[in-house]
């Protein structure tokens, strides 16, 4: 009777109980060492499955223990939130779980591995850095490929790496699981160190030889990726590379002209210079861009051919 009642009380008993196992094969888990919900977050899926087939699998010529399908995935969705939990610095009492989570969490499960493979299909790395005036597009490129890539820190967006803030606060409001595991996923531990040093040798890879490359080779030995992106971003988006890049984006409007089609620059070419500068402008001025757009455009009308005037003065009048 004193071994039946060993694990009496024992909340993490108690959840399995809850998901659907017979107390004796709930029991087998903690004879298994499975006691506490750390003991239990220690296990990967993987490890999970392991141990279910250890306790259902025959013993001394007799039948092994019987724990149902449902009841199976109950308790993988249950490590699925509890790594989810730790990841993101939030409580993971067993006592706090049950069916209707379980079934909740299944469909998350369902959710993400859905998403990777269509991120995989999707989204591409961005090319090599080259220039100092690609770096409003090329930073939210690979701000865009990173939220699809998943780390080894509970499978979250390897983009958290690189986020603005360190810890996050309880004011802190996400409106999905993906910019919750971005903005809340610890910045710390085993896993983020893996994930640190990936970006690292991601932003090295597409350094290449250009200019990049001075800002992140500091942080090589360690492969601090945070640590790089956050370089970066003050050089290149401090005041004074603001203004660089400003003063390149007004240039290129007002030297971009087009009188009729001629080799290697056809009107899409005219069209592509003003599209990129004012991306860069929206970038760098978002709050008076709209003014902005509007009078540079009537000031820099340098197209200087007969096909397309009436075409572009209609241009002129629905930019007012």
């Amino acid at each position: 009777m004193a071994a039946a009642n060993l694990w009496e009380g024992n909340v993490l008993k108690d959840a399995f109980v809850r998901l659907g196992l017979t107390d004796v094969a709930a029991r087998e888990f903690m004879e298994n060492g499975v006691t506490d919900m750390e003991r239990f977050r220690s296990l990967d899926a993987k490890a999970l499955t392991r141990l279910i087939k250890t306790i259902t699998k025959d013993r001394d010529g007799g039948a092994g223990l019987i724990i149902p399908f449902m009841a199976q995935e109950y308790i993988q969705a249950m490590l699925f939130w509890t790594h989810r939990q730790v990841a993101l610095g939030l409580p993971y009492q067993a006592e706090a779980f049950n069916v209707t989570d379980a079934a909740f969490w299944m469909q998350k499960i369902r959710e993400k591995d859905d998403a990777d493979e269509a991120a995989k299909d999707l989204i591409k790395a961005p090319e090599i850095f080259k220039k100092d005036t690609d770096w409003n597009v090329w930073s939210e490129c690979l701000i865009t490929y990173l939220r699809s890539q998943k780390g080894m820190n509970n499978s979250a967006p390897l983009a958290y790496v690189i986020r603005d803030h360190d810890f996050a606060t309880p004011d802190m409001i996400f409106f999905n699981d993906i910019d919750e595991k971005i903005g809340r996923t610890i910045l710390a531990g085993p896993q983020f160190n893996v994930d640190n040093a990936t970006v690292y040798d991601l932003l090295k890879s597409l350094a290449g030889s250009g200019p990049l490359q001075p800002f992140i080779r500091p942080f090589e030995i360690v492969r601090n990726g945070r640590g790089a992106w956050q370089t970066l971003r003050h050089y290149y988006e401090g005041d004074s590379m603001r203004a660089r890049l400003k003063t390149s984006a007004y240039s290129s409007i007002q030297k971009a002209n087009y009188q009729g089609p001629r080799r290697n620059f056809e009107f899409s070419s005219y069209v592509t210079i003003h599209q990129k500068a004012h991306e860069n402008l929206e970038h760098l001025h978002r709050v008076r861009y709209i003014a902005y757009k509007r009078t540079e455009i009537r000031k820099n009308s340098n197209v200087r051919t007969e096909g397309l005037s009436t075409a572009y003065a209609k241009f002129l009048i629905s930019s007012a």
